[in-house]
């Protein structure tokens, strides 16, 4: 595959106040990133809209050079999406190892996306706090 796996486009989400702006990001097959910041940065927003748990306001996504909206979280996973979650109200719905490894265990009756497509695990990110980095 050239190019990028997993294109984000000037991303937006806003409830009451905007919580995501104008978000753009390119993964390309191989990479790792980590999404930092601060509490309310829009880190768990981007996630739940990549994942198809929540929809974006502003802007696009492209999974492997093909649009992608997922309509809900299982639209996603059918994608090969998956989402470590950090709400608690969400993981009961799912096992410890789609929790943990984005994916189906082996020989489990959950659904899995398209055999052999790459999946996109996404690790819902932590709370930062206010302590200070070490110097």
């Amino acid at each position: 595959m050239s190019g990028p796996l997993f294109q984000a486009i000037g991303l937006g989400k806003t409830y009451a106040e905007p919580v995501l702006a104008d978000l753009s990001l390119d993964l390309q097959p191989g990479e790792v990133h980590a999404v930092v910041g601060e509490n309310g940065a829009g880190k768990s927003t981007f996630a739940r809209i990549v994942a198809g748990v929540a929809q974006p306001n502003a802007g696009t996504m492209r999974l492997r050079g093909a649009p992608y909206a997922p309509r809900d979280r299982a639209a996603g996973r059918a994608a090969g999406v998956a989402f470590v979650m950090q709400e608690l109200n969400l993981v009961g719905t799912l096992t410890v190892a789609e929790q943990r490894l984005g994916r189906p265990a082996p020989g489990s009756a959950s659904p899995v996306s398209t055999p052999g497509a790459p999946w996109l695990p996404l690790a819902s990110a932590c709370s930062s706090s206010s302590r200070s980095p070490p110097p």
